[in-house]
């Protein structure tokens, strides 16, 4: 696909079902994120996925929380560089 119909293609989904997602779709799709590109190849992001009962828990605890007027931060706190693996830090290092 090109870059002009990749964005010209894209979309948002808000409304999602209780479909259950196969493991290897959910593993290739993680496979694909790890493509990402990621400033200085930091890769700063963590995925886990939750099936099952893990899943149950959390979306109970979700609303738990929604219904108690926790307030969460809309944003990851972004990884510092000492955090980095290597060899990121090395060519972050290199460049000043």
């Amino acid at each position: 696909m090109e870059t002009k119909q990749a964005i010209e293609n894209r979309h948002s989904v808000r409304v999602f079902t209780n479909k259950d997602i196969e493991i290897n779709k959910l593993k290739k799709l993680v496979e694909l994120a790890q493509m990402a590109p990621s400033w200085v190849d930091s890769q700063p992001w963590k995925i886990y996925l939750a099936k099952g009962k893990t899943l149950e828990k959390l979306k109970t605890l979700h609303l738990e929380n929604s219904m108690a007027g926790k307030i969460t931060a809309s944003e990851w706190p972004p990884m510092h560089r000492i955090n980095w693996d290597e060899f990121p830090r090395i060519i972050w290092q290199n460049s000043i």
